[in-house]
């Protein structure tokens, strides 16, 4: 399973299925399915909720733009093809306002520029093995990983190794303001990275024996609670949340004993709230650490 949040919409998507479907976070109620030709390796959201970039596992990219509150239009953008003997999941995908980036195992990324109405390939980085890539900087740099996390600018592709880490890394995700990324690895640790003014110097780590010991491998790290907090990790059915700043273990949502997490996310606002997908199939809906009686969730079949 996976889950994106922005605004009040979410999407998921479970693996082996070529659905995804629609959310209102707010509502608690599926909006939409959208049916696809191949099973969906990875999506992200475009502005404002507008609409979602896919890729197929068959190598597709498309974008999906809501047209009313519940009908959503299909365009293909690209086909970025695909390696021989690749696996689902094994494939990445970033999006930044006019640009598309596709990571394939073998090849190495491939970047596409919009331009006088056109998706137009820019540019390869011959990087093999890429696990994780994002836009920053407003687009004009694309941030990735390995076992070596790396920074390569758009469009003149000056390819930078930021640090090396000992373990390989499963995903990214950007703090509010873009100055610091959130590194995801095996082996059950995250660790929180300055991409700015420190570049490359680690800031924080979230992880204990738990994490190491019985890591969950199933879901990124993600930032909550207006960036104060960090969702990473579980035990025992429990999703832990960490200090963002002090790395230190602060609370934790309690699911079932038996449930497997496979996806988690979180969005900000007067009415926001955080999000975990099981292997079984359902969406929680959890408060903010800061409210009060945020243990309390909410449960809905996905």
């Amino acid at each position: 399973m996976l889950l994106l949040v922005i605004g009040l919409l979410v999407f998921t998507r479970c693996s082996g299925n070529r659905t995804t479907r629609i959310w209102n976070a707010q509502m608690r109620a599926e909006l939409a399915q959208l049916s696809h030709g191949a099973s969906v390796v990875s999506v992200v959201w475009m502005e404002g909720s507008s609409g979602i970039i896919t890729l197929q596992e068959d190598g597709v990219v498309s974008k999906w733009i809501r047209t009313g509150s519940n009908q959503w239009h299909w365009t293909k953008i690209v086909n970025a093809g695909k390696d021989k003997g690749s696996e689902e999941g094994s494939m990445c995908l970033a999006y930044g306002r006019d640009r598309v980036a596709v990571s394939l195992p073998h090849s190495g990324v491939k970047i596409w520029i919009w331009n006088k109405g056109t998706w137009q390939f820019q540019r390869s980085i011959l990087k093999q093995n890429v696990t994780a890539i994002k836009f920053v900087h407003d687009g004009s740099a694309l941030l990735g990983g390995t076992k070596r996390r790396w920074h390569s600018e758009v469009p003149n592709g000056t390819l930078r190794a930021y640090a090396l880490m000992k373990d390989k890394i499963v995903d990214i995700d950007l703090s509010v303001g873009g100055t610091c990324a959130l590194v995801t690895q095996t082996g059950g640790v995250a660790r929180l990275v300055d991409i700015q003014d420190r570049r490359g110097q680690v800031m924080a780590v979230y992880g204990n024996t738990e994490t190491e010991t019985r890591p969950s491998g199933d879901f990124g790290a993600v930032l909550v609670a207006n960036g104060q907090g960090v969702l990473h990790g579980s035990s025992g059915g429990c999703v832990l949340i960490w200090d963002m700043k002090k790395g230190s273990l602060v609370y934790g949502l309690e699911h079932e004993e038996d449930d497997i997490i496979q996806a988690v996310a979180g969005f900000d606002g007067a009415s926001g709230c955080i999000l975990t997908g099981t292997k079984q199939g359902y969406l929680y809906w959890w408060p903010q650490p800061s409210q009060p009686e945020s243990n309390k969730r909410t449960k809905a079949a996905a």
